[in-house]
């Protein structure tokens, strides 16, 4: 019975083993990357759904790290400077 048991406990392994060799072999998805300089029509309007920014906002991030608690805190202020990019001015210049 013994010698029975360890054969069908090899026989899933065998299989995972094979369905991973495809899964290895099978071509890898392949995404094309936008080249070039981007282009925003409203750079100060930020609308990512995934990623929402409102001005004046404050979002709290909390959680642990090996058992520390940890927490991050983002503020998204209203001020805007202005820098340099390409020799270029860039943003909008501080309210007062």
């Amino acid at each position: 019975m013994k010698l029975l048991s360890r054969v069908y406990l090899r026989v899933p392994s065998v299989v995972l083993l094979a369905l991973l060799a495809m899964a290895v072999s099978a071509k890898a998805a392949r995404a094309d990357v936008p080249g070039g300089t981007p282009t925003f029509s409203n750079p100060l309007n930020i609308d990512n759904q995934f990623f929402p920014f409102q001005p004046g906002g404050l979002k709290v991030f909390a959680g642990s790290d090996h058992g520390t608690k940890t927490a991050a805190i983002d503020r998204y202020l209203t001020a805007t400077r202005t820098f340099k990019l390409n020799g270029k001015n860039v943003g909008l210049p501080h309210p007062g």
